[in-house]
């Protein structure tokens, strides 16, 4: 094999070596953007739950009634509003 047909080889290795660079290149930008989209979902719905739970709070803490939560399998008292804890102390 002549020195051209080397150099010639060696070319056409460093073409293909380079379209495979820019092919995960893009591939990882790809990913990027969908953890970059995945951030931004998470923190939508982050503050969605926040929302959600101030709704809650507010619903929960504002009666005068008292209201006590149990868990419906053991009846345990998971949770009281904020008129019971006026009430009883």
């Amino acid at each position: 094999m002549t020195n051209e047909e080397n150099l010639q080889k060696k070319i056409r290795s460093l073409e293909k070596e380079n379209q495979e660079l820019k092919e995960n290149i893009i591939k990882a930008q790809k990913l990027a953007d969908l953890g970059v989209n995945s951030n931004k979902k998470l923190l939508k719905l982050n503050v969605e739950l926040e929302e959600q739970s101030e709704k809650y709070r507010d619903v929960f803490n504002v009666p005068n009634e008292c209201i006590f939560i149990h868990d419906i399998d053991t009846g345990v008292v998971v949770d009281v509003n904020k008129a019971i804890t006026s009430m009883y102390g």
